[in-house]
């Protein structure tokens, strides 16, 4: 072998929709995506034996359930995270749009770490599969002089290792469009009934409230359920006029629209139609600083859209 201990910079992560929970497609034609590190784990939770020994030694330990779990961290790029998108969203693209609803879409995610090439020059890999995969969470984070940055984190029904890939797999590579920044390419950013403030930093976070069941005769979950869809946020503006905070203490609505992308035609609106500030405050925190606004909020059900957010993708 040419290398001893495995690195992660090869590190492959791909994936393929199931059109059944839980089973991989034959043949699968996997996706690669893009990622900046990772936290996949098949789960394993164990009870201690609790036998009285006259010894007082412990007997054994013992699996009693599992699944699979953890997520990525990623970059925005346009285009490459559209499928985990419509598995947060549980529904499906449509005319390049998609609001949240209630169509559960898994997907099975693998793992590929390079351990290096055998004698004969061969690459040999470890993988990891996690079957049933759907996204529970995603955070998104715009910040001042910073990348576009985020994370998905999934739960699933189990997995498996191995050191072969699966029979007549194959692998599409990961779209290629630029990494966006928030400096360049947060194009605009509207509130509607509020003059827009002038933002240092903005974040989501979606939630399906995922919880996976277990019964007896199986280490897997043998079920996963979705709660409520919920979609909350923080916000860091600078402070130039009292409206915004006023807002948070009248307990009033405002629509929010965010415009992410580079180049025509490849661009994200994510509407959240109707929010309310959760949270408020207004701080001159120390000396040479810019006074400013920070404020929470949480997303609300809009008539208009019959959801609580829409995304658009491929907007000029």
């Amino acid at each position: 072998m040419s290398n001893i201990f495995v690195r992660t910079d090869g590190t492959q992560l791909a994936y393929v929709p199931e059109s059944k929970w839980g089973e991989t497609p034959v043949s699968p034609e996997f996706k690669v995506t893009r990622i900046t590190g990772e936290s996949l784990n098949i789960t394993r939770e164990t009870a201690t034996s609790t036998e009285l020994r006259a010894d007082r030694n412990v007997t054994d330990q013992i699996p009693v359930s599992g699944g699979a779990g953890g997520g990525f961290n990623f970059e925005l790029s346009h285009g490459t995270f559209d499928d985990f998108f419509s598995s947060l969203l549980y529904n499906e693209w449509k005319d390049n749009t998609i609001t949240n609803a209630a169509k559960q879409k898994s997907m099975t995610v693998e793992k590929r770490f390079y351990r290096g090439t055998d004698n004969g020059g061969v690459p040999q890999y470890e993988y990891f599969r996690y079957r049933g995969m759907i996204a529970n969470t995603m955070e998104l984070s715009v910040t001042a002089s910073e990348t576009i940055s985020g994370s998905f984190d999934m739960l699933g029904l189990g997995g498996e290792v191995g050191g072969t890939g699966f029979a007549g797999g194959t692998y599409n590579p990961a779209p290629t469009a630029d990494v966006l920044s928030a400096s360049e390419h947060a194009g605009s950013l509207v509130f509607s009934g509020l003059v827009s403030p002038k933002l240092r930093a903005i974040s989501l976070t979606m939630t399906n409230n995922l919880a996976g069941a277990n019964v007896v005769g199986s280490m897997d979950y043998a079920d996963i359920g979705a709660g409520r869809f919920e979609v909350s946020g923080n916000i860091e503006a600078y402070f130039e006029t009292r409206h915004m905070y006023e807002k948070f203490l009248n307990g009033e609505s405002v629509g929010l629209e965010i415009l992410l992308g580079k180049t025509s035609g490849q661009h994200y609106k994510l509407a959240l139609p109707k929010i309310k500030f959760s949270s408020g405050e207004v701080l001159a925190g120390s000396t040479n600083e810019y006074v400013m606004c920070n404020m929470g909020f949480q997303a609300l059900y809009d008539a208009g859209i019959g959801a609580t957010i829409k995304i658009e993708r491929a907007v000029v």
